[in-house]
């Protein structure tokens, strides 16, 4: 089943007039969040990663047990075991065969949205 994304004019609206919000990756974690390269601090909750087809996270180094010595992220079904607020999304064999494909990656992020919705305070 494809399920196609819910637009009420908003996405399309700041496409057009390119008012996007882009910004670089990140350069650091910090204690609450995320540091940027000009040196400006972001609270986040959580960071979910979508590494394409080869995983590209040596920018987690930083974080104490995120990659294992073989250089694939610690984690399981796309939640780190070692750091808290960390996921994945499109991993080789995340939850099964299909991970890091288009048919795939879809049920994995819904599986870490379930995931999220219950461990958020609301």
């Amino acid at each position: 089943m494809n399920t196609s994304v819910m637009d009420t004019g908003v996405y399309k609206e700041v496409i057009l007039n390119k008012r996007l919000d882009i910004k670089p990756m990140f350069t650091n974690y910090t204690e609450e969040g995320v540091m940027w390269s000009d040196g400006g601090e972001e609270k986040v909750d959580s960071v979910i990663y979508a590494t394409g087809y080869k995983p590209n996270i040596n920018h987690l180094t930083s974080l104490k047990d995120a990659i294992h010595h073989s250089g694939n992220p610690m984690q399981l079904s796309g939640i780190s075991t070692k750091n808290d607020g960390l996921y994945y999304v499109g991993l080789s064999g995340q939850r099964s065969l299909s991970s890091a494909t288009i048919r795939g990656v879809g049920a994995d992020a819904k599986y870490i949205v379930k995931h999220l919705i219950k461990h958020i305070d609301i």
